[in-house]
Protein backbone atom coordinates (compact mmCIF):
# COMPACT_ATOMS: atom_id res chain seq x y z
CA UNK A 1 0.00 0.00 0.00
CA UNK A 2 1.66 2.89 -1.03
CA UNK A 3 -0.11 6.71 0.74
CA UNK A 4 0.43 10.48 -0.24
CA UNK A 5 -0.53 12.69 2.64
CA UNK A 6 1.04 16.46 3.21
CA UNK A 7 3.25 15.76 0.02
CA UNK A 8 5.04 12.71 1.95
CA UNK A 9 4.73 8.98 1.18
CA UNK A 10 4.04 6.36 3.66
CA UNK A 11 5.23 2.79 2.61
CA UNK A 12 3.69 -0.19 3.65
CA UNK A 13 6.27 -3.13 2.57
CA UNK A 14 3.34 -5.25 -0.04
CA UNK A 15 4.57 -8.76 0.36
CA UNK A 16 1.38 -9.95 -0.87
CA UNK A 17 2.53 -8.87 -4.78
CA UNK A 18 6.17 -10.74 -4.74
CA UNK A 19 4.90 -13.93 -2.49
CA UNK A 20 0.71 -14.43 -2.42
CA UNK A 21 1.96 -17.60 -0.34
CA UNK A 22 2.86 -15.02 2.33
CA UNK A 23 6.47 -17.51 2.74
CA UNK A 24 8.91 -14.66 3.70
CA UNK A 25 11.48 -16.84 4.00
CA UNK A 26 13.19 -15.87 -0.27
CA UNK A 27 11.60 -12.45 0.27
CA UNK A 28 14.64 -9.53 1.37
CA UNK A 29 14.75 -6.18 0.96
CA UNK A 30 11.30 -5.07 -0.68
CA UNK A 31 10.74 -1.23 -0.43
CA UNK A 32 14.74 -0.51 -0.03
CA UNK A 33 14.89 1.31 -3.33
CA UNK A 34 11.86 3.75 -3.83
CA UNK A 35 12.39 6.93 -6.13
CA UNK A 36 9.72 9.35 -7.00
CA UNK A 37 10.20 11.73 -10.10
CA UNK A 38 10.37 15.33 -9.72
CA UNK A 39 6.68 15.86 -10.74
CA UNK A 40 5.61 13.46 -7.99
CA UNK A 41 3.27 11.42 -10.85
CA UNK A 42 5.49 8.60 -10.93
CA UNK A 43 7.10 6.26 -8.54
CA UNK A 44 9.23 3.41 -8.96
CA UNK A 45 9.99 0.48 -6.06
CA UNK A 46 12.76 -1.92 -5.98
CA UNK A 47 12.68 -5.59 -4.92
CA UNK A 48 15.05 -8.81 -4.27
CA UNK A 49 14.56 -11.98 -4.47
CA UNK A 50 17.77 -13.39 -2.68
CA UNK A 51 16.94 -16.87 -3.01
CA UNK A 52 14.57 -18.05 -6.10
CA UNK A 53 15.26 -21.84 -7.06
CA UNK A 54 18.72 -22.48 -7.73
CA UNK A 55 19.17 -18.95 -9.07
CA UNK A 56 20.95 -17.06 -6.14
CA UNK A 57 19.04 -13.77 -7.01
CA UNK A 58 16.63 -12.10 -8.53
CA UNK A 59 15.05 -8.21 -9.02
CA UNK A 60 12.39 -6.38 -9.98
CA UNK A 61 10.97 -2.85 -10.24
CA UNK A 62 7.19 -1.43 -9.90
CA UNK A 63 6.37 1.46 -12.02
CA UNK A 64 3.32 3.44 -11.06
CA UNK A 65 2.35 6.25 -13.82
CA UNK A 66 -0.16 9.13 -13.00
CA UNK A 67 0.16 8.38 -8.86
CA UNK A 68 -2.03 10.79 -7.05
Amino acid sequence: MYTCLNDKWNMETPIEILDPSGNLDNVNGFGKAVSLNKLGTSLAVGAILTTVGSAPEAGAVYIFDNVK
